[in-house]
Formats: structure tokens, sequence, C-alpha cells
């Protein structure tokens, strides 16, 4: 009976797994992986019968034999050795040929490859020179030490001496290896408590440091850093030191830890930096504080070292952004995709880029929603604005319902955003009167906001749709939350010929006439308004401020709409002709001669129209200044006609109000 034949493949794959394990150090021993990536074991590291903790990955592949006299030739798969550039453990590649009974070993980082590439395989010609049956375990292990200390920004693991450790430090440094930063840091922490080693200690707070660091405990790890810092204060602390401050001060938005990065940064990175994550850290510091130009260079030379590195391809994609140049910007963000398909901020600047630059909006949402499928509790911690793209995109499709829903789930992780919130502002604004559902969700959200932050534009819109426009209703709204028009009355406002529904828009941008009015206050002409014989009391001065208010918003609405700075003057003036019908408030001192009351007239004539020139040219000035653009000559805009017209309003107001006609 025969028997049955063993594949030649698997045979050939027994042989070259017994021929590796004969290799390996007796204490030594190898996992294997429960799926096969393109990983075949993990081999864990034991000094002295303790488990170090320290590991790296093998992939191992056989031949039957290599024509190749130098070298050992293998293949592996692109995506294979995208992954390999994940993970935190070194990978050694091992090819196995049979007809010469032996193995050869390369490194995986001691490829320098392009992981970015359109091609699908990589042919890896491994020197045979590296025979692994002549491998030197004490330098393979200084390796992994080392490469564990470039990876993790601790300089003390290089140097580490494992037979000369307690079991504490050994449990510490294991879970530190396994990527187990909570069982480290207490370990660490226990350590140093308990035992108090002088000759261990930079080390061990080097690795508690970067274990609360990678558990987001950004005050925490600074405070160890600064510890090891005091005890020996090498470039590489002060390095990592950075690192920390650079991502608590993206992470909290902290200025003050970004400007104190970049400031370490500058002056450790030397001009030849080969630690690419350095350079990475550091233009994510420049990034945050809007220096793209300097920022981009950084990320350029770390790229130059490490070409394979995700997240600084995107960032440097978010640079050419701000430069508007988006063919550059897409061609990063495809590169970061390659390394990493998943990477979720890539999806969205991609997707949000080709729907709001390119008008591609199905396909940018596609990115977004795909970023999203990828993990929402991930988002939420790390991109909760992604939510403001989604609801921007459907807002370009006309989705109502699914801006609403998407900017909502923005508003509940960040309810204090204020580009989310005036987002959804401006949305109900346009739609609130579509139906009653909508106008429904507006008045809440209007009412919210108001109470939240006093947002005025919220206001105005309320007002209208609760659709009370009458004197009397409008300035109640107004007095209960402005401090504008606090001693005017209905009588008041029907006097000076104001009707509070044709002047409602001031609110649209009363936020930036009050900055207006900060640096250019009234009180600079009201000495045209005082004379021996008439004074302006609270309510005149309430309205006042209320028609330069109408005029100034009405003026960069012109502005918004197209109009250049000379019709931005023409409204200016057109709504500043109503001021003399303020005349009527002036208050008038008693027992006026009739001689008082001409005099009273001429000053009039002379000086009110002196405070409208004034209030027109601040208004002019002020914006003009504000958006950039050329100033006007005011003497070529104050024509002879509108003059003539303030003049004729004033002396007829004045006569009036004085009972000479």
């Amino acid at each position: 009976m025969d028997k049955p034949s063993r594949h030649f493949t698997h045979v050939l794959e027994n042989r070259s797994n017994k021929f590796l394990n004969a290799q390996l150090p007796e204490e030594w021993f190898l996992d294997k992986p429960d799926h096969d990536y393109g990983i075949d074991f993990t081999a864990n590291i034991v000094i002295n019968g303790q488990v170090t903790g320290l590991n790296f990955s093998i992939q191992l592949k056989s031949k039957k034999i290599e024509n190749n006299e130098s070298s050992a030739v293998i293949s592996i798969k692109y995506r294979t050795l995208r992954l390999y550039n994940t993970r935190l453990e070194p990978v050694l590649l091992i090819a196995y040929v049979k007809a010469e009974d032996e193995a050869y070993y390369l490194w995986f980082d001691e490829l320098k490859i392009d992981l970015t590439s359109k091609q699908k395989t990589l042919r890896i010609n491994i020197p045979k020179t590296n025979k692994l049956s002549l491998i030197k375990w004490d330098e393979l292990t200084a390796h992994v030490q080392k490469r564990f200390s470039i990876k993790t920004l601790v300089d003390g693991i290089k140097d580490l001496e494992y037979d000369e450790m307690s079991n504490a430090q050994i449990m510490a440094w294991n879970n530190y290896y396994c990527s187990k930063f909570e069982n480290a840091a207490f370990y660490f922490k226990k350590t140093l408590y308990e035992e108090q080693n002088p000759d261990s200690e930079i080390s061990l707070l080097e690795g508690l440091a970067h274990s609360l660091y990678m558990l987001y405990r950004y005050q925490e790890a600074l405070e160890t850093i600064d510890k090891a810092i005091l005890l020996s204060g090498t470039s590489g602390q002060y390095l990592t030191k950075a690192c920390i401050l650079a991502e608590d001060g993206i992470t909290n938005k902290n200025k003050a830890r970004s400007l104190e990065a970049k400031k370490i940064f500058s002056s450790y990175i030397e001009q030849q930096d080969t630690v690419a994550s350095h350079l990475f850290n550091y233009a994510n510091s420049l990034r945050y504080l809007n220096e793209y130009e300097q920022a981009a260079a950084h990320y350029k030379k770390g790229l130059a070292i490490d070409p394979n590195h995700a997240e600084a391809w995107k960032n440097l994609g978010s640079c050419y952004y701000e430069f508007r140049d988006h063919e550059k910007e897409i061609s990063c963000y495809d590169k970061a995709l390659k390394l990493k398909p998943d990477l979720q901020e890539a999806l969205f600047s991609k997707g949000a880029t080709l729907s709001f630059v390119y008008n591609k909006n199905k396909e940018g949402l596609e990115l977004m929603m795909q970023a999203l499928d990828v993990g929402e509790k991930t988002m939420i911690l790390n991109f909760p604005f992604g939510y403001f793209w989604i609801a921007q995109a459907y807002k370009k499709m006309g989705n109502t319902e699914q801006v609403l829903y998407f900017i909502d789930k923005g508003l509940n992780i960040d309810p204090e955003n204020s580009t989310m919130l005036d987002f959804k502002t401006d949305f109900l604004a346009l739609h609130w009167d579509d139906n009653e559902v909508l106008k429904s969700k507006a008045r809440d959200f209007f009412s919210f906001r108001l109470e939240l932050d006093g947002n005025y534009r919220c206001l105005y819109y309320l007002i209208k749709i609760q659709e009370a426009f009458d004197n009397k209703n409008v300035l109640e709204y107004l007095k209960k939350n402005l401090d504008i028009l606090q001693k005017s009355t209905v009588e008041t406002l029907s006097q000076s010929n104001v009707q509070l529904s044709e002047v409602l828009d001031f609110l649209i941008h009363y936020d930036k006439y009050r900055q207006f009015r900060n640096d250019i206050p009234q009180n600079r002409y009201t000495s045209h308004l005082v004379s021996p014989h008439f004074y302006p009391e609270k309510e005149f001065l309430e309205v006042l401020d209320l028609v330069a208010a109408s005029s100034f918003s009405a003026a960069i609405s012109v502005y918004e709409n197209g109009g250049d700075l000379y019709a931005v003057a023409s409204k200016i003036l057109d709504c500043l002709l109503s001021l003399p019908d303020l005349i009527t408030l002036l208050t008038i001192k008693e027992n006026l001669s009739m001689q008082d009351k001409k005099e009273a007239v001429i000053i009039l004539f002379r000086e009110f129209p002196h405070a409208v020139i004034r209030e027109f040219s601040g208004q002019l000035g002020y914006i003009s200044g504000k958006l950039n653009l050329e100033p006007l000559n005011t003497d070529d805009i104050l024509s002879g006609n509108w003059l003539d017209q303030l003049q004729e309003k004033v002396y007829n107001m004045a006569l009036e109000k004085f009972k000479l006609k």
C-alpha cells in the first residue's frame, strides 16, 4: 500500500522552520500569529531566563535552489511591506535555500524603499554574506533595542542591561514593548518608588514618560521627563519633551505648549537630523501655529528620511491646501492612503477638497463616509470636526435632513464650536420658513444659542420667526437681550420716525458694530450736540446708536453682495440722512427767549451736520481698513446734493423743535 505523499512546498516549509529553530538561542521561543498577514513568527528574546518583552517579527521564505551567487532573491507584496512599516517591533526577513542548507537574513528597516509606489510586488536581494548560521544574537538583541529606542523616543532602551534588572523592572519593560502602556506605567512607578536605584532611574523615567504620553496623560508625562532632564539633560530627552508638548498643544488647543515645543525643536534639531519623528513633530507644531511654509519644509525633510509615514504625507497635504496648490494636496493624500488606506484624516481631507474645491460632491462624500465607517469612536476622539464637512457636503447636495443630522452630531461632541454653530445658524436662517418642522427646530436652536453666547443674528431670526414686527414687541425683545434702547419707549421711537422692523437688520453685523463703537466711541463728536440751549439725553443717544448700527450693518451687507467701497459709502450716506429726525428728541433748557431759540437753530444748523459727517467718516474708514480696501477721499463722495439734503432736514427739524416755523 502506497504511503500518502506530502506536498513538496509543505516539506520545504517544515525544513526551513526546523533550520530556524535550530539557530535560535536555546532560551528564546517563537510564537506563531493566529493569522498570517506576512508575519510567520514572533521571536521573543530571553536573557538569563527572563522574558524581556523585547521581540521581533520574522517573515520566513523557502527556496529549493538559488541561482544568484551573491544574494537570495525573494518577492514580497507592497501591501505586506506597508504592514511591516506600521509595526512597532522590527521585522527580520529570512530566506532559506534547501540546496545550500543555509538561511540568509535582512532587516526590513534596512531597505530604503518608497512604499507609496504603484508597483504590486518588490524583489528583495538578501546578501549571502548575512548567514543565519553565523549571526551574533547579542548584536541582534542590541539592534532590536536600538529600533525600540528610536521608535519610542526613549534613549535608555538601547543601553539596558537585562541581567542586572529586578523582576519588577523586567515586568515594566515587558509591558512597554507589548504596548500595554497602562501596565507599563504601573510597574515603572512601582519600581521607581520601591527600588530607588540611581543606575536605572533615568531609563525608567524615560519609559514612564513615554507610557504616559501614549496614554494621552500629557501633564504627567511632562513632569516625568522633566525629572529625567534634571538628572542628565540629554538632547534626546529634550526632544522627547518637545514631542509631548507638540501633541499636547495640538490636542488641547494650547498655543503656549506649541510655542514651547517649537523653541525646543529649533534648539535641538540639527541641520542634518536623521530622526524623522523629530522633524514630523516639529512640523506639526509649526502647522498648528499657522507657519505653513516652515511646516512643509520640515515635513519634506522628514519624508526624505522616512517616505513611508502616512500621517506626515497627510499633514503635508494640508499645508498644500493652505497654499491653494490642490493638485499637490491631493497627491499627498493619495500617498498617505496608499500607506494607510483607513487613515481617517486623509480620507476626510481628500473628500472635503474633492467636494468643495473640485465640486465632486458624490465622490467627496463617499470618502468622508468611508472615514466614518472606519470607526466613529476614533473620529469622535480625534476628528469631531469631520461631521461639519459631511454636513457641508450634504448641504451642497440639497439634503436638508442629513445636513442637520450631521451638524448636530458634531455639536453634540463640541457644543461650543463657533464654526459649527455659525454653520447651523446660517443654514436654519435660509430654511426656517420651508416648513413647520424646520421653523420649530430653528426657533429652538436660535433661542438656545441666544442664551449660550448672545448671538445677535439668532436674535434677528428669532424675531423674524415670531412675525411680531410692531415697535412694542420688537422693543421688548431688544431690551430683554441687549443693552441697547434701555431707556427708550415706543413713544421715543414714534417721535423720531424709527420703525424697528425696518432697521432690525442692524443685528446681522451688530458684533462688528460693537467692535467699531469700542474703537470709535460716539462721545468723539457729542460736543457738537451740546449747547447752552439744548443737550442730548439717554433716549437721544440710544436712538442715535441704533441708526448708526443700522447704517454700519447695511454698509457691510452691500460689500458682501459685491458692492465696491463707493457703494458702501453711498449706503452709509443714505442711512445717515435719517439722523436729523432725532433732533426732536433733544432736551431743551427751560425759559429760552426768542433770541435763544434762534441761536439754538443756528448752532444746530452749523454743528449737527458735523456730527453726521464725522460718523460717516468713522464708519467708512473703519470698514475700508478692516476689509483691506483702498480708502476713498470723503470729499469726493460728499456731494453738494447730499449736503444740501442734510442741511435742509436739519434746518427744518430745528425750526420745528423750537417752534419757529
